[in-house]
């Protein structure tokens, strides 16, 4: 695997060689301003040395515990003691590659052998701070710990007791190194080295962004203990359960069992835990101007041999602690249909990163939909162009599809794929696509005359009459039947010939905006009212001739039929009219069910009639 950079991280190479310089005028600025001046970190949980909360704030009891989640991360991992996974070769050192290190089964010094390890992410006052722990077998020696803070995916491979690690470095990655001599009280001294492959300024790969203040040989040495006000803490503090502290209760948690080398099960024997916090934001935003603060995916806290940076590493427990986040929304609209009777619905999907750290460091992400029907199988490749996708940036996919129903309502969910890192969003989300509101209208017109005709030798009453079909609405239509309320031999089979064969013949008209719209129904046509409705417009040709929606896909806006009867009742009087009325029911593809409509009533003087000629 090829080694992964990230462009966005900050360049070191500009304050590489004063970092020294940036170092001591902090610790003065720290020193001789005013308390208003220093950075305040706002904990969220308690740093006392102990697991237990007080009740007074969040302890490694509420964050261990499997049935609540008090942190936008957690990570809890049980390890076991005597026999299991430890570094193995010369090359598993801090300051090299995780593709350069490899894992074997054998059992560390009990001083190193961790029993359990935790950390976890809270969002407070605007910073990110995140909180690390561990607790160990054996509390005779010094005890050095270093906690990494990972973008990659790091592992072991299933299945194998030794071989080598899975995943490898990103520029960004975090390493907090911990050193407790017994000789020194208890009092910590702490590094934190960032990740920055072939431009480092303590090895070629690693770069310091912070230092305890003060010399640990010192006496007066008072390192980096939480809440002991030296330099420094509001950025990084660690503390153990000393000897001003003693041996601590094992919390009363669900999975979270220890195990001492001297026996005891029920609480943890002086020297054995430690506790620390991390204010990234302070650390790097700050301190250094880098705000996009990494989406870190794991956690891995190891034992080492010193508080030097290649020392020998011994012990580790490794896992996913994602401070990686992404909600998904989306939004859809039904916009049109189709000639064979399918709706057209578009739709956009917005992922966001909701943080707290950035996405992507090795180019453009592939964000992948799972829903459930319609929206399905959209795979869309996205970047933003500088590689970085920052806490509360958003990006928008646009599609469409076609679908059966008129209107859709699902779930979608989401994942980004960064190079082998599944982010999942936070829960899955509703969308409803309203549907189209369909309108389906008709207008039948009828007119009619009457006469008398000779017929077999006698002289016949007989009525004419002609009827217009036309759709005024917004949806193919067809029609189903067709009836007069005085002819009884009126019926569909009546219609032309191409209506009668097709599905559905009645196209509705091209539809335009008002009488000024000249663009719409193209050169020579005209936007005319539809109806006696002013709001309803549409194209016709120069000829006058409604232009169907679809073109010549499915027929005319309109329809005729003539039909000639002798009423079986003749009116009386001598100012007699006949009358009749057509009906007519409607079906489409688009509607749920038929409907009916009932043209106006053709009215036809009997008298004076016109004689027939012999």
């Amino acid at each position: 695997m090829g080694k992964a950079e990230n462009p966005k991280s900050i360049s070191m190479n500009k304050w590489r060689e004063n970092m020294k310089v940036i170092n001591y005028l902090l610790s003065v600025l720290l020193l001789f301003s005013s308390p208003q001046l220093v950075w305040a970190t706002v904990d969220v949980m308690e740093l006392d040395g102990n697991a237990t909360s007080d009740n007074s704030g969040i302890d490694w009891d509420d964050v261990n515990d499997p049935n609540s989640m008090v942190g936008i991360a957690e990570f809890f991992e049980k390890d076991r003691n005597g026999i299991d996974q430890i570094f193995w070769k010369g090359g598993s050192k801090d300051d090299s590659d995780i593709t350069d290190w490899a894992f074997r089964t054998a059992s560390p010094q009990p001083k190193d052998d961790f029993t359990n390890a935790y950390a976890a992410a809270f969002e407070s006052e605007g910073d990110l701070l995140i909180y690390f722990g561990a607790d160990r077998y054996a509390n005779n020696g010094d005890m050095y710990i270093g906690f990494w803070f990972l973008q990659d995916q790091i592992g072991l491979p299933d299945g194998k007791t030794k071989g080598d690690f899975v995943g490898q470095h990103i520029n960004g990655d975090i390493l907090v190194l911990i050193s407790f001599p017994q000789a020194s009280g208890g009092n910590p001294y702490i590094e934190v080295l960032q990740w920055d492959l072939n431009n480092g300024d303590v090895t070629d790969n690693m770069t310091r962004i912070f230092q305890t203040d003060g010399d640990p040989k010192s006496n007066d040495f008072v390192g980096a203990r939480c809440g002991s006000g030296a330099v420094g803490v509001e950025k990084i503090c660690a503390i153990s359960n000393d000897d001003s502290i003693g041996a601590i209760d094992l919390p009363n948690v669900q999975g979270w069992e220890y195990l001492a080398k001297t026996g005891e099960t029920t609480s943890i024997p002086t020297e054995s835990f430690v506790e620390g916090r991390l204010n990234l934001s302070a650390l790097l935003n700050d301190e250094f101007g880098i705000e996009d603060i990494p989406c870190f995916s794991s956690f891995l806290v190891e034992s080492r041999a010193s508080r030097s940076i290649d020392a020998s590493l011994a012990d580790f427990v490794v896992g996913s602690f994602s401070l990686c986040s992404i909600s998904i929304a989306a939004t859809c609209n039904t916009t049109s249909f189709t000639v064979d009777g399918m709706f057209n619905i578009d739709y956009t999907v917005t992922v966001t990163n909701t943080g707290p750290g950035s996405l992507g460091t090795n180019g453009d992400y592939e964000v992948a939909f799972l829903s459930e029907s319609p929206i399905l199988g959209a795979l869309p490749v996205v970047g933003n162009g500088d590689e970085v996708w920052s806490v509360g940036e958003s990006f928008s996919f646009m599609g469409n599809y076609l679908s059966v129903n008129n209107g859709a309502v699902g779930v979608i969910d989401g994942a980004v794929d960064l190079d082998g890192l599944i982010v999942n969003a936070q829960a899955p989300v509703a969308y409803n696509c309203p549907p189209i509101d369909l309108s389906p209208m008709v207008e039948i017109s009828k007119v009619c005359n009457s006469f008398l005709e000779v017929d077999s030798g006698q002289v016949v009453l007989k009525k004419t009459y002609d009827v217009e079909i036309c759709n005024i609405g917004d949806i193919p239509l067809a029609i189903e039947s067709l009836v007069d309320s005085k002819d009884d031999s009126l019926s569909r089979s009546d219609l032309p010939t191409e209506v009668v064969n097709s599905s559905y013949y009645l196209d509705f008209a091209l539809p335009c905006d008002d009488l000024e719209d000249v663009t719409t129904c193209g050169a020579g046509n005209m936007c005319s009212a539809l109806s006696a409705n002013p709001e309803l417009f549409a194209c016709k040709t120069g000829e006058g001739e409604w232009i169907p929606n679809f073109g010549d896909a499915i027929g005319q806006v309109c329809t005729q039929v003539s039909k000639t009867y002798a009423p079986n009742v003749l009116p009386t009087g001598t100012a007699g009219m006949l009358s009749n009325q057509v009906t007519a029911t409607f079906d489409s593809l688009f509607l749920q069910q038929a409907f009916m409509e009932t043209s106006n009533i053709a009215t036809c003087d009997v008298c004076p009639f016109t004689v027939p000629e012999p």
